[in-house]
């Protein structure tokens, strides 16, 4: 499939987001690492430390939220490391534009994207 084909070609294989609603992208060859578990949770300073220096030690650009998601804590880590904050549409709601596939699609774009995967023709 698409997805398979894309992402298992990504040099970037860590995805930090708000928490952990992204790990389905593990499926893909991905490591998705939440910054908390729910989220409902702030995270410590001791968890923020942890995800700054994981940020930094893979060389990270980017941070990914769910759509309508305002975290203080991606805004956060996203000044301190000067890296970019981009969306990734979790489904739980009709989209705002477009379908599911489209939905699905514009994700897959913005994680080749920032996730540096080549694409083989």
């Amino acid at each position: 499939n698409q997805y398979s084909s894309t992402l298992l070609q990504c040099s970037q294989k860590t995805l930090i987001s708000g928490h952990s609603a992204f790990s389905y992208w593990n499926t893909y060859s991905l490591h998705a690492i939440g910054i908390t578990n729910d989220p409902e949770e702030e995270p410590t300073l001791t968890r923020i430390n942890a995800i700054s220096e994981k940020i930094k030690s893979d060389k990270l650009t980017t941070i990914y939220q769910e759509s309508g998601e305002e975290s203080a804590a991606i805004s956060t880590l996203a000044q301190d490391n000067n890296i970019t904050i981009q969306t990734l549409h979790t489904l739980e709601n009709e989209p705002e534009n477009g379908d599911y596939i489209s939905t699905m699609k514009s994700n897959l774009e913005t994680l080749q994207q920032h996730q540096q995967c080549t694409t083989t023709k």
